[in-house]
């Protein structure tokens, strides 16, 4: 049964999505026939905006993941409430929480550096993307995910049996590896080593995904805003 939740964990975000994909394609061509100057003013106005087609389509896509997931979780005993929940307090969760974009920047700055392969736009001159862009890194991405591996991923190693510490490096490693591709290769997946294994940490010491969301959140917020982003790049380098 472990096999096959790993193998759900890395499906079930590429399954939800094709899904929302169908539904929103199929919603956006019936208003494109039906009311033109609708359609106009919701399509994409630059390569760096979100429109509110590719809203719909990731809130859709989080919504049918937590569907399935709740099916699956019922399928297979699980009670959801049991790992989306608060959890047990650590005093090393605040400091954790705080220092979360610094723990997913430092690794990928110096990479990036190193390997002389160009810093994001919004470290370099702090220009911040759409609204959309920033609630879909924000929200919706540490929902799904953490959800997944996190919630659904630690919950069925845990009730197999699985001891603490393997689950801690198994899920860190797959959530890792489970960002390839990217634009900088295995350095992608390297640089997430830190925060993954923050996240799971969380996750096994409080026994929910409260503190890994907010982690995670946190850290995906600040870093996809340009001023806070540029600001964290500041600090760390000195210019």
């Amino acid at each position: 049964m472990t096999a096959i939740i790993i193998l759900i964990c890395y499906g079930l975000p590429v399954i939800s999505l094709e899904l929302a994909n169908a539904v929103t394609d199929t919603s956006f061509w019936f208003i494109k026939i039906t009311a033109h100057d609708a359609w106009t003013s919701l399509v994409k106005r630059s390569p760096n905006d979100l429109s509110v087609f590719d809203v719909v389509q990731s809130v859709l896509a989080v919504a049918m993941t937590v569907v399935v997931v709740r099916l699956l979780a019922r399928h297979f005993g699980f009670n959801l409430r049991t790992f989306i929940r608060f959890g047990n307090f650590h005093w090393v969760f605040i400091p954790l929480v705080l220092c979360s974009p610094f723990m997913m920047a430092i690794p990928h700055f110096i990479a990036r550096l190193l390997f002389s392969l160009p810093l994001p736009s919004e470290a370099v001159n702090g220009h911040s993307p759409a609204l959309s862009v920033i609630f879909f890194l924000a929200v919706l991405v540490p929902i799904q995910e953490e959800v997944i591996w996190r919630g659904l991923g630690i919950t069925a190693l845990e009730r197999n049996g699985v001891e603490a510490k393997a689950t801690l490096y198994f899920i860190s490693l797959a959530f890792m590896l489970a960002h390839l591709p990217s634009d900088i290769g295995i350095l992608r997946p390297l640089a997430l080593a830190p925060a993954a294994l923050a996240l799971t940490w969380m996750r096994l010491r409080s026994g929910g995904i409260f503190w890994p969301l907010l982690f995670h959140a946190i850290g995906n917020g600040v870093l996809s805003v340009g001023p806070f982003s540029s600001a964290v790049y500041k600090f760390i380098f000195g210019s």
